[in-house]
């Protein structure tokens, strides 16, 4: 492989030292030379006219005219959609917008190329940038093929159909290697050239496409997988097998293959410097989405950053190719432009080629495919009238080799060292990786020996645990049969013991009940004396009652605050007498102010926080039993009940007078002192 490249190099290099120089004849008239003009750090230099800028053709200085209005451009972009580009192709995707505002402009047009070994014109030329877009969304990767040159022919056959008034211009993304086109890379210039179309390549990194290219399948495997060996413990499929045989690692052939190519580019420049550079374009690379926006926008910005020269020759006469040169008046300025251009010489003649002889047929053939042609900025003549016109063309003179080829020959053959070197390290591991894998074998027999070993003893463990759980078995069930006896007898005797003890109770029962029986008797004789008792008490009770009619009939009887029916209240002075006489309780009249401390009345203590003498109302504190309620808002002759845990009965506190921050009223206590909880348990 190595060999090849070197003598495919060789080879170029002869060609271009022996490629005879062909003759057109053709008359000029106008040149054009697009100019760029930089500064050392790479920025634009704008606002030139045409009095700083001096043209140089062939060494002679020419009278020049600068166009100051925009010419608009007719542009090609030529896409490659192999399978080796389908990484980036998602990046390519999302540049429609970006070339419709920095590239073609408003008064653009652009066509979309996509090439693999088909030429497809996805979208022909157009000023709408959505169509344009959509058109890219359509980008599908394909098969292995890339015909760069055969996409450059047929891009330039596109701009030269469009107004001479355009700028022609062809945006090339793709590889800078050929696979597959037809046509010759010194043709395609020459047609560029021809028909003024400038070329600005967008170079996709071919390390990176190596890289991500899909691995060819690989053949199939003409032995069943049964046939090949692989190790005991290791399936006998397809994929196990094509592992082992190492059919499924990774391919390191397409990168070597590039790095050669990227050695050969030092000594012989690949098609994307030449059409670059012979046409007055620029390269780019890039290798994400952020580097191809950023050579877009470079592009944009040096095509629109353009100074367009033109002059006609004063040099009519010289023939052949025409060598370029711009300089400015400024210092410190790069200037860039077209190389050259092709040019017929005035001098009478025959179509004859540099060397002297006639031209042969073969020569006659690319004249007439040349005639009529725009080129590089100068018009040819109709091809009718080519016998009688005495222009010719000349190829420039190709460039001896000097010492490409002894360097060449040096690389290669320190290649050739570096591969045998690589082939020594190669079989050392091959040699290793055989040991390795021979002691991998071994360690998995002797593993698969003390395995089986170790489930023998495994399977003997387990035959005497099984032999030890049945006679456990035999016991428990022995041990349970035994206790069903036991469990039966105790529950037998636990019946008569409980029928005995049944007996004895009802037996109680019945001398309690008839004790029960005599007791009642005995209470029914004492209860008919007891009311005779009362009878006389009766009589007594009913002269005092008599007398206290008249008070009692003049006092209300409520319901308080905690819902229990409150019996007679007293309203004033004369009617709480009565209840005193009554003797039902026990009454504490109050008279207390608002203070900042409670007042004692009887067993309790009340505070005055609050009174409305118009509304009657007023708010207090009851202190009783180490507790603190609250009577907020209350009105006059309300009873106030709560509950004191000396008494079973509430106690009952009644306001007949509010005033200013002080009431006047009494406080009711049950004269029976029995204790609630001593209550509640006797009740229960």
């Amino acid at each position: 492989m190595i060999l090849a490249g070197a003598w495919g190099g060789t080879t170029l290099l002869r060609a271009q030292e022996e490629l005879p120089e062909r003759v057109f004849r053709a008359e000029a008239n106008v040149v054009l030379a697009p100019v760029t003009v930089l500064t050392r750090d790479g920025k634009y230099v704008n606002g030139l006219e045409a009095r700083d800028f001096r043209l140089y053709d062939n060494d002679k200085l020419q009278d020049i005219r600068m166009d100051v209005s925009f010419t608009p451009i007719s542009m090609v972009v030529a896409i490659q959609r192999n399978n080796r580009t389908e990484a980036v192709l998602g990046a390519i995707k999302k540049i429609g917008p970006m070339l419709e505002a920095l590239l073609v402009g408003e008064q653009g047009e652009a066509a979309l190329l996509a090439f693999d070994h088909r030429l497809e014109v996805i979208q022909d030329f157009t000023n709408d940038g959505a169509k344009f877009a959509k058109a890219l969304e359509r980008l599908m990767p394909g098969s292995t093929s890339s015909r760069v040159v055969d996409a450059v022919f047929q891009s330039i056959n596109m701009l030269r159909k469009r107004p001479r008034d355009r700028r022609r211009i062809l945006v090339l993304i793709s590889e800078t290697k050929d696979r597959g086109s037809e046509g010759d890379l010194r043709d395609a210039l020459l047609e560029a050239e021809f028909h003024n179309v400038i070329i600005y390549t967008i170079n996709i990194n071919r390390a990176l496409t190596s890289l991500t290219t899909p691995a060819p399948l690989p053949r199939p495997d003409p032995f069943p997988a049964a046939s090949h060996p692989v190790p005991p413990i290791a399936p006998q499929t397809p994929h196990s097998v094509a592992q082992l045989r190492g059919v499924e690692s990774m391919h390191f052939e397409p990168l070597i293959v590039e790095l050669f190519s990227q050695v050969k580019a030092i000594f012989i420049p690949n098609h994307a410097e030449v059409l670059t550079r012979y046409t007055g374009g620029r390269e780019y690379s890039f290798t994400g989405l952020k580097s191809l926006e950023r050579a877009i926008t470079d592009l944009g910005e040096e095509l629109h950053s353009q100074y367009i020269l033109s002059y006609t020759p004063n040099n009519l006469h010289e023939g052949g190719y025409h060598r370029i040169r711009v300089e400015v008046n400024r210092p410190n300025l790069i200037v860039r432009t077209r190389p050259g251009y092709w040019m017929a010489a005035r001098p009478a003649g025959e179509l004859r080629l540099s060397s002297g002889r006639a031209a042969g047929p073969q020569d006659a053939k690319l004249f007439k495919r040349r005639g009529g042609d725009f080129l590089g900025g100068s018009e040819m003549a109709d091809p009718a009238n080519a016998s009688n016109s005495s222009a010719v063309h000349y190829l420039p003179p190709a460039h001896g080799p000097g010492m490409k080829i002894p360097i060449l020959f040096g690389i290669v053959i320190a290649l050739v060292a570096a591969n045998v070197y690589l082939f020594l390290e190669l079989d050392r591991v091959r040699t290793e990786l055989a040991a390795t894998r021979e002691s991998i074998l071994n360690e998995l027999s002797n593993l698969r020996e003390s395995s089986s070993v170790t489930i023998q003893t495994h399977q003997r463990s387990l035959a005497a645990m099984r032999e030890e759980l049945e006679a456990a078995r035999r016991q428990a069930a022995m041990a349970a049969g035994q206790a069903k006896v036991e469990a039966t007898k105790r529950a037998e005797e636990l019946a008569q013991r409980l029928e005995a003890e049944q007996a004895r109770q009802r037996a109680e029962q019945e001398k309690a009940r008839q004790a029960l029986t005599q007791e009642l008797s005995e209470l029914a004789k004492t209860a008919d004396a007891t009311k005779a008792g009362l009878s006389e008490v009766k009589t007594e009770v009913s002269a005092t009652k008599s007398e206290l009619e008249k008070t009692i009939a003049q006092l209300k009887q409520v319901t308080g605050d905690l819902g229990v029916q409150s019996g007679l209240i007293a309203t004033n002075a004369r009617e709480l007498e009565a209840l005193k006489a009554l003797g039902d309780r026990n009454y504490f009249e109050f008279d207390i102010k608002k203070t900042k401390q409670p007042i004692r009345i009887g067993d309790i203590a009340v505070k005055l926080k609050k009174t409305d003498q118009k509304k009657g109302r007023f708010t207090i504190d009851v202190v009783a039993d180490d507790k603190i309620v609250e009577k907020k808002d209350r009105t006059i002759n309300e009873p106030l009940q709560f509950y004191v845990s000396a008494a079973r009965q509430p106690y009952e506190l009644v306001v007949n007078e509010v005033h200013k921050d002080r009431i006047v009223g009494y406080l009711a206590t049950p004269k029976v002192r029995q204790p609630r909880a001593q209550t509640a348990k006797a009740s229960s």
